[in-house]
């Protein structure tokens, strides 16, 4: 009788080592989701590091635009020089 209880117990302790593997496995899982998670994070940095990039891109066109109008306003004011330039000649 006594092997028989002793052969339960081992039964018994089958059973939970089973089920402390099933743990393990889960627990395993969801390691595996955690690392797929940082790799989305670490994806968002990339993404937002491009999107300063941009933004910086965007500063810089703008700061083009404004050379460009300073630009513009330099042939404007050339035009009037040459017009000053011909009205001075004509007297």
């Amino acid at each position: 009788m006594n092997n028989i209880e002793e052969y339960i117990e081992r039964l018994n302790n089958i059973e939970e080592y089973i089920e402390r593997l099933n743990n393990i496995e889960e627990y395993i899982e969801r390691l595996n989701n955690i690392e797929e998670y940082i790799e989305r994070l670490n994806n968002i940095e990339e993404y937002i590091e491009r999107l300063n990039n941009i933004e910086e891109y965007i500063e810089r066109l703008n700061n083009i635009e404004e050379y460009i109008e300073r630009l513009n306003n330099i042939e404007e004011y050339i035009e009037r020089l040459n017009n000053i330039e011909e009205y001075i000649e004509q007297y």
